[in-house]
């Protein structure tokens, strides 16, 4: 049900604003899906030039994780490409334990010229600090809508 609406307030939105806005390089809001090991949803905003702050909401059975990211991007030698790093804080409970800790993320994001959407891959390794202390990480995918 919780995917449903979802996926129905994601094209609600994609064709509200119309699919003819392409994109030439991040200028605001980004919103969309983060698949990895812990599926999320992510939400993306532009703080000024070059930085960026994110946030991911990952939810795994009753539990919930919130992780907030302060980013630097810049423009790659290819054009539409952009690489990004930064780092920030995860707070929540995960198997029925709260925890927080760390996270650091250095990825590359791929506006798409004809379209709304931007594509990014990323690897987000992350400390834990309380619940159970531990150092991993992941790789993921991202697609979100630029609005």
């Amino acid at each position: 049900m919780v995917k449903r609406i979802i996926f129905c307030a994601f094209f609600n939105i994609l064709f509200a604003n119309g699919l003819a806005t392409a994109q030439k390089g991040p200028i605001g809001s980004e919103a969309g899906l983060r698949f990895g090991v812990r599926p999320a949803l992510t939400y993306r905003f532009m703080l000024k030039e070059g930085q960026l702050a994110e946030l991911i909401f990952a939810k795994s059975g009753q539990s919930l994780l919130f992780t907030a990211l302060y980013q630097k991007q810049e423009p790659l030698t290819i054009h539409g490409f952009y690489g990004r790093y930064g780092g920030g804080f995860s707070l929540g409970g995960w198997n029925e334990r709260l925890i927080s800790g760390l996270d650091m993320q250095v990825g590359v994001d791929y506006y798409i010229p004809v379209a709304p959407i931007v594509l990014s891959l990323d690897v987000r390794p992350w400390m834990r600090i309380t619940g159970d202390f531990s150092v991993n990480g992941e790789l993921a995918l991202s697609l979100r809508y630029v609005f």
